[in-house]
């Protein structure tokens, strides 16, 4: 007997509805789409020495399924001991927001000081991310105060009562 289309489509949702659990559809189809195009990408282009796509060693679909475990692993993981302590946080009203950091000085003015958020500090962002960055502006914030104090000392040798 042969399968109709409708039958199909039918028992491809019923899976798919199965597998993504409570997650939105609409999130749910940019996991698919991006296992199909792997899946696709894999069999299309395993072992070819000059395809136009190179597949990097653990990154096939085969190599996916194989992970399967580790994900299996981690989902353990998160439904033994991180799941009630992540809702009881949540149900406390917390939110893991950026904010930004204003200052009022003496005169009513406010400056703007950046951001911050409660979940990740922004030390360790930067120190992670940007530590090549953040060195560089150390050191022209080190030569600037070089560079101040300098200033400093030749007004002050050159400057005189006179003016």
């Amino acid at each position: 007997m042969a399968l109709k289309k409708s039958e199909l489509y039918s028992s491809l949702w019923s899976s798919c509805d199965a597998l993504r659990g409570g997650m939105d559809a609409s999130q749910y189809k940019d996991y698919v789409l991006v296992l199909l195009f792997i899946k696709y990408i894999s069999d299309k282009y395993a072992g070819q020495p000059f395809a136009p796509i190179t597949i990097p060693p653990g990154a096939s679909f085969r190599d996916m399924v194989a992970l399967k475990g580790i994900y299996q692993h981690g989902m353990d993981y998160w439904a033994e001991t991180m799941q009630d302590d992540c809702y009881l946080i949540a149900a406390d009203g917390w939110k893991a927001e950026t904010s930004r950091i204003v200052e009022t000085d003496k005169k009513g003015k406010q400056k703007d000081k950046g951001w911050t958020c409660d979940l990740v500090p922004k030390s360790l962002l930067v120190a992670c991310y940007f530590a090549k960055e953040q060195a560089d502006i150390d050191q022209l914030v080190a030569n600037l105060e070089g560079l101040s104090a300098r200033i400093a000392e030749l007004e002050e040798e050159h400057g005189g009562e006179d003016g």
